[in-house]
């Protein structure tokens, strides 16, 4: 059960790339709001690296979810890639209501 957690929560935080590269783009778009992420702000500045960047984390996720070799995760590592995936979707769902 543990590996079958740990390979969702390695797919969601991939595909929680591609949402956050959209409802980032979107929320910006709304008066006042900046980018509160100093990193994410400067790959921002160069719009083509900042999508190369989310495109190959995402896909390196999706990968490793899909490729991932062993039978068994800890559960420290099963816990941290579920709690990664959470906050994402909390990112995500922040983004969209300043738009909303």
């Amino acid at each position: 059960m543990k590996i079958l957690a740990f390979r969702v929560a390695l797919a969601t935080i991939g595909l929680a790339q591609f949402g956050d590269v959209y409802s980032t783009a979107q929320a910006l778009t709304v008066k006042g709001i900046e980018e509160a992420n100093p990193v994410a702000a400067w790959l921002q500045g160069s719009p083509d690296l900042w999508l190369a960047v989310k495109i190959t984390l995402g896909c390196a996720a999706i990968l490793a979810a899909w490729k991932f070799p062993g039978k068994r995760v800890h559960v420290y590592h099963a816990v941290a890639a579920i709690a990664l995936a959470k906050v994402y979707m909390i990112v995500i769902v922040n983004n969209l209501l300043h738009f909303v």
